[in-house]
This record gives structure tokens, sequence and C-alpha cells, in this order.
């Protein structure tokens, strides 16, 4: 098939549907929502205003379903946590799991350092969830020398911190919480440990990714994914019959089956207040998603970084929130001129994420 064209609006708005923001979703479709690419939960409470930019909720939904084990809460993509349905724990662990023989590269701790702390892991928590600073002491203690080096920052031996959020990515914990963090065994928290073949696993976490992200690179899926350039090309071979090259505001690949959306887009409307790291805002070509560099700096500082206020899938300002007593104040930085309407729309928005954050209400404020 013949090179496609497309617009910079074209691949906002497709990945804009993908993602459920082109139109709200009612809250049955849970699973098809959080499973499209799941959602990174940094800080504590971020994932819930990320569901409800997506579902058509007025109150916090993430934490009581991971207590009712219809999410899944772990380390998951780049080592951050993410939620995502209890049926594709398979696909986030396993399938984003660095293949065997890569891992010393990425992490620069010996390649039997995962599997050896994993089980020990595994091991010390036991029956009960168990706070993260206490199964990191009992691994140290468990573990080869050379598995828990010092750390000067925490001043005591411990295995390394990607080693130990990577962990889960074999299949056998999870989280129950973030704050503070306390580990579990899956198979007592949910019943059952992550099982599939792992290549089938894989292939199904980048047909996830192309079809959230496209079109995109095996180089930029590897930064997404929290994996090395030569693992992304090998399981990019084994989908590469399946994909058609894009040309444009973006380049790169888009799934065949997805081409049709990719040229004639659903217009996406109303107004998201996305939180920092929210999925959307994952994809690795910035430029595309910020033209201008001084939005891109904006957006993407090297610490703490705004939410972004969308506006039928474009992005059109920043935005924080802070809370007041009862009160949950959100502060708007626009890059430019807001259209007409836009304003009530953002209030209407801020009162949402009020009510997810636990807030009653909500206050919007221009900075200036």
């Amino acid at each position: 098939m013949a090179t496609v064209q497309a617009t910079r609006e074209q691949v906002l708005a497709f990945r804009a549907t993908a993602q459920s923001l082109g139109r709200r979703r009612p809250a049955t479709e849970l699973g098809d929502v959080v499973g499209a690419c799941g959602l990174q939960d940094t800080p504590p409470g971020n994932a819930e205003v990320s569901l409800a930019a997506r579902l058509d909720i007025d109150a916090p939904l993430v934490a009581e379903k991971v207590a009712a084990r219809e999410l899944v809460l772990t380390w998951s993509l780049r080592g951050a946590p993410h939620v995502f349905p209890r049926q594709d724990f398979g696909v986030f662990t396993i399938g984003a799991c660095p293949r065997p023989g890569t891992r010393q590269g990425l992490w620069g701790q010996p390649e039997e350092a995962l599997v050896e702390v994993e089980r020990a892991m595994v091991a010390v928590i036991g029956a009960l969830p168990r706070p993260k600073a206490e199964v990191s002491t009992a691994v140290t203690a468990s573990v080869p020398p050379e598995l828990a080096p010092w750390c000067s920052g925490c001043n005591v031996h411990h295995p390394h911190e990607s080693i130990v959020r990577a962990a889960p990515l074999l299949g056998r914990l999870v989280l129950t919480a973030t704050a503070p963090v306390l580990l579990a065994r899956a198979g007592t928290w949910l019943g059952t440990e992550a099982g599939g073949e792992p290549g089938a696993l894989r292939s199904e976490l980048l047909r996830r990714y192309l079809h959230c992200y496209g079109p995109t690179t095996s180089g930029h899926f590897a930064e997404w994914a929290g994996i090395a350039k030569s693992d992304a090309k090998q399981r990019w071979a084994a989908v590469a019959d399946r994909l058609v090259a894009v040309r444009g505001a973006a380049r790169g690949f888009v799934l065949e089956e997805d081409l049709p959306v990719l040229e004639e887009p659903p217009v996406s409307t109303g107004v998201r207040l996305l939180p920092a790291k929210d999925t959307f805002l994952q994809a690795r070509d910035r430029d595309v998603l910020l033209p201008d560099p001084a939005n891109r700096k904006a957006v993407f500082p090297t610490l703490g970084g705004p939410g972004v206020v969308l506006h039928e899938a474009l992005p059109v300002g920043t935005w924080r929130g802070v809370a007041k007593g009862r009160r949950y104040q959100v502060t708007v930085a626009p890059f430019s001129t807001l259209p007409p309407g836009t304003w009530a729309e953002i209030e209407v928005e801020a009162e949402r994420v009020a009510h997810v954050r636990g807030h009653e209400s909500a206050t919007v404020v221009q900075r200036a």
C-alpha cells in the first residue's frame, strides 16, 4: 500500500478517539477505556483525573475499582504505577517486560538481577500486603550482595530501584496502594498470577500502542514502554506486515486496520483537563502535540509539569490545581486567546475534576 499523508489535526483527533477523549463514554465502559493503554497514576490520584476526562463520572472511581479487584494497580510501563483491567494483567506486565539479554543494558545491573530480586520479593511479602520499605529491607538481607549495592541517597544497601519497579513485570506482584506503597502477591490479592504466552502478550501491547499513538515508530515505542530499541525492533518485526507508512505531521506507521479512522477521524468535542503524565501526553513525538517550542517547554519542564487543557483534541493551554479548603482552585494559562465558550466549558470540567479529587466545588482562575 502506498504511503499516506496525515495532518497534525488528523493525527491528534485519531489519538483522541482511540484514547476515549473525543467523546466522553459511559461509566459502564470502564474496562475498554482503561484497557486502551493503561492509565498512569503519578502522582497518586492522577489516574482519577485521567479517567474523569474519559468517562461520564463525577466521583472518584479508580481506588474503589482497585479495591474491588476490577482494576489492577502495579508498576508497569517505564517503571511507573499504572492501572489497567484485571483481564489485561498479562499484557501490561509480561507483555511490557524487557526481553532477557537486554536488561543489563537498560538498568546497568546484572542480567539475573530482575529474576533474583523478584523471587526474593515474592518470598518476603507473604500472605498480606507489605510496605515497600519493609520489603526492601528484607530483600536486601536475602539476595547476593552484588544485587543490593550501596545507595548514597538512602545511605544503605538495597536493590536498585529500577529492578524493584520492574519486578511486577514477571506477573506475580501488584500494588494495593501508592501512598504509601503497599506490595502484595498477585496470587493472594487477585487470586491469580499473570499468564499467557510472552510473545503474544508483547505483540498485544504493541498493537494497543499503535492503536493509541499511531503514526509512530519502533524507537518511540521503546521509549514509551521503557525497553531497549533492539527489543522494540524485534517486536515491531512481528507486526510489520500489518503496518502502513504515514508522512506529514507525524512520520511513522499506523495499523492498516486503523487507516480509515486516521484519514477521517470522528470530530472531537468539548474540553478535557488532562493531568500531567496523562496517557495522551505520553506520545514521544512531542513536536506533533505541541509544535511551538515555548509551549512544549511549558508542558514538559524538567520537574513538576502541569496538566494540559484539551479543546477538541488540540492542546490550548496548561492548568494546575490546588486545594483551597473544600474547594479546588484550577489555574489556567492559555497558549493564546481561547475560542468563544471555552472558558465556560473549562469551568464545567474543573467541577468534575474537583469532585473526583474529593473536593466539593471548583474555582477557575486565569493566569495573567
